[in-house]
Formats: structure tokens, sequence, C-alpha cells
């Protein structure tokens, strides 16, 4: 019988970590997390991570980002940036990781992926997790001046949707007027009438 956290036990998870089973894979990444303060086991959950995909993939990102310590974080960044040429498994990862939310550099990063050189479920993915790490409300009325102009009006759409977050209600009358000028989707037309009304007290 395997023990959790017995003395030893973490080389036999170790060795089970490129099993042809990935039942038996996802078992040793999760059987390694009670061995957080072992360097080597931190190292080979790392190595596991940027080896996987799918359902490994997912369980690895979620057992390594709960024991890595911070400096750890940082440098497996960079190393899955380098490998996820989609942007997927750089988002997730970055989301899981507490430590780089407060991160400048983090913050660009997710943020140039919600540019329009990137498909709509990468962008929305992007900007959902820049509500969670990025608190600047000028970066944000920035941003979002961008979007609401933005050639997908799936953005646009989302982009008016987050106006009063960093708008005061006077404020995000006069900007929604203004939007309306210029729109010519009956969804966010509607949408705007409807959160003006509302605003006006209608």
């Amino acid at each position: 019988m395997i023990i959790k956290g017995a003395q030893g036990t973490e080389e036999l998870f170790i060795e089970e970590l490129y099993n042809s089973s990935e039942s038996i894979q996802k078992a040793a990444i999760a059987g390694l997390q009670y061995y957080s303060d072992n360097d080597y086991v931190r190292s080979a959950l790392q190595t596991k991570l940027l080896k996987s995909e799918g359902e490994v993939f997912d369980v690895a990102l979620r057992i390594y980002t709960g024991v890595a310590l911070p400096s750890e974080l940082v440098s497996t960044l960079t190393r899955v940036q380098n490998k996820d040429t989609v942007g997927f498994k750089l988002l997730t990862f970055i989301e899981l990781s507490d430590s780089l939310h407060t991160s400048k550099l983090t913050v660009d990063i997710v943020d140039g992926f919600s540019s329009p050189n990137y498909k709509f479920d990468l962008r929305k993915h992007a900007l959902e997790l820049l509500l969670k790490i990025d608190d600047d409300t000028k970066r944000w009325n920035s941003r979002l001046n961008n979007l609401y102009s933005d050639r997908d009006p799936r953005i646009r759409l989302w982009a008016v949707e987050q106006i009063l977050k960093y708008n005061s209600n006077e404020d995000a009358i006069a900007v929604l007027r203004a939007i309306a000028t210029n729109e010519m989707d009956p969804r966010i037309l509607f949408f705007i009438k409807n959160l003006e009304s509302d605003l006006n007290g209608g």
C-alpha cells in the first residue's frame, strides 16, 4: 500500500509519470502534491507539465501551480509561453498561478492575447482573465475605448457590458450615446438602449 507523504514514495510516483496509462499518469501527478517541499518533485512536475497535453496537462497544471514556489512559477511562465503557440495553456497557467496576478509583465502578456490578431474564444478568455488580474481603471478605460470599435461585434458587446465597472452612471451614459452613433449591430444597440434606460431611471 502506498501511503501519501511516506518517505521514498515520491520516487514511485515520479517513475509512473510516464506510464503508458494516462490514468496512472494522472494518479501519479496527484500523488506528488503531498511532497511540495521536495525540490526534485516540483522539478519533475514542471517537466511533466511542459510535456503534457489534454487531461494529463490539466491535472499537471492544477497540481504544479498549487505546489510551485513563486520564483518557479515565473520561470515556468516563460517556458510555457515559449511552447504554447495557441495561447490557451499559457492563459490557464496564469489564471491558476495567484502569485503572478500582480505582475505588470503578466498583465501585458494576457493583454496581448486580447488583440484582434487572435480568435474570439482566446480573446474573450484573455479579457475575462484581465478582469481578475488588472484593477487599473485608467488602463481599463483605454482598453475599452479600443474595444468599443473592434471589428468583432461579440467583442464590442462584451466591452459595452463592462462599462459600469469603470465609469460613473453619468459618464457611462455619455459613452453609450457616443458608441450608439456609430454602432450598426442590433444586439449591441438593444443592449445600449436598455442600459441607458435603466441608468436614466426608466
